[in-house]
């Protein structure tokens, strides 16, 4: 009878490393994949944060005025874009009519119903960063965000070089992707803030979070422009050469879409506002950073 021979330690030996291999195999292409649906995951988010954003700005601006057109509307309220800044804008909406039929403006959640309540109040939308991000450390620390114009009781704005670790982050990659290491970026939120008559708080409301906007470090301390850096490199994913305008968060346009290029009340060539945010986002190992634009040109109806 003959003996059945086992395996050589050879052949063990190679039938491991082939085990191990289809093994790390197997698990590289199971991580593949949950990094790719955790990726998807995070840009999906972010697309949605920005197209909720821009909706909102959609309905409240179709019928607002950004003036201030009711006697009743306390004398410190500052309508329009801000300049220096081109994030923060402030603005009425039709709230009631008199006994003429005249059109009386202030503020109300109810947008495009009857709400006497709500004549004489105004509001504010600001952009308001909690975060710095640099792409290195030879990326220049960023200043204080612009605060002009919204007085108290809004919250001061934070001064970006006096953030802690946790919100002054070195990033060691390129960010925006423009072949570069040296931009820096503010993250924070987007709030709007209802004012009554008399220029006290009503209420405040955050819009959207993780929005982001490149810092612009030739104009300190107004760095709130949509910008690179000086000089201007393009827009906020360096995909253009031509300006940063396109990608101000506020800016008013003409007929044909352009920037007219006023901030305060629109100029009698406005026929428009557009609105633009970006919103980004690392992944959760901190070496991927998604960036979403999400923008809309929103028609004047009642300028």
């Amino acid at each position: 009878m003959k003996k059945n021979a086992g395996m050589t330690l050879i052949e063990v030996v190679i039938a491991s490393a082939i085990l191990v291999l289809i093994f790390y195999m197997t698990m590289d292409i199971l991580f593949s994949a949950a990094r790719t649906a955790t990726d998807g995951s995070i840009s999906s988010k972010l697309e949605e944060r920005g197209r909720a954003y821009v909706d909102r700005c959609k309905i409240e601006f179709l019928t607002a005025k950004f003036a201030n057109v009711n006697s009743a509307i306390s004398p410190g309220f500052q309508p329009g874009i801000f300049s220096f800044s081109y994030c923060q804008i402030g603005f009425v909406i039709p709230v009631d009519r008199d006994t003429t039929g005249t059109i009386k403006y202030g503020y109300t959640s109810k947008v495009g119903q009857p709400d006497p309540s709500g004549v004489g109040k105004y509001c504010y939308i600001r952009y308001e960063p909690y975060k710095a991000i640099r792409e290195s450390s030879a990326a220049a620390i960023g200043y204080q965000m612009y605060p002009v114009y919204i007085p108290y009781p809004y919250p001061a704005l934070p001064t970006l070089p006096t953030l802690g670790p946790d919100q002054n982050i070195i990033a060691n990659f390129d960010v925006n992707r423009d072949g570069d290491l040296t931009d820096t970026f503010a993250v924070g939120r987007i709030t709007k803030y209802v004012m009554k008559p008399n220029g006290t708080a009503d209420m405040t409301e955050d819009l959207s979070d993780f929005a982001i906007m490149p810092m612009a470090h030739n104009h300190p301390p107004t760095a709130c422009y949509y910008m690179d850096s000086a000089p201007v490199q393009g827009g906020m994913d360096g995909s253009t050469a031509t300006s940063y305008v396109e990608d101000m968060m506020f800016q008013y346009v003409d007929k044909g879409g352009y920037y007219v290029g006023s901030s305060g009340s629109p100029p009698a060539n406005a026929e428009g506002i557009r609105v633009t945010v970006w919103h980004g986002s690392f992944d959760d190992r901190m070496k991927t950073f998604f960036l979403r634009k999400n923008t809309e040109t929103i028609k004047f109806r009642n300028q």
